[in-house]
């Protein structure tokens, strides 16, 4: 019966702008990290796997591409945050 049960605890992020690493200067960065934060916790809470997180936090890095969120920095952000939650 274990087996049938999968206990996971819900991803809360609260990551800044500059914990994101984007463009700071940029009008309407502070909203594009809290809106960052609700899609990756999205992806990382509904998945049912590392693989379809993944594919949906990429998706939310290219929509702030203009932000610098498709950048080498944020997408080490995210990465960091699927190995925690998927070790």
């Amino acid at each position: 019966m274990n087996d049938k049960i999968n206990v996971r605890p819900t991803l809360q992020l609260n990551l800044t702008a500059r914990d994101w690493d984007l463009y700071s200067t940029m009008s309407g960065v502070d909203e594009v990290a809290t809106e960052l934060n609700r899609l990756v916790e999205h992806a990382i809470n509904t998945s049912p796997n590392r693989e379809r997180a993944s594919m949906q936090i990429s998706t939310a890095l290219l929509k702030f591409d203009e932000f610098g969120a498709a950048d080498t920095e944020p997408r080490q952000v995210a990465l960091q945050i699927l190995k925690r939650c998927y070790p």
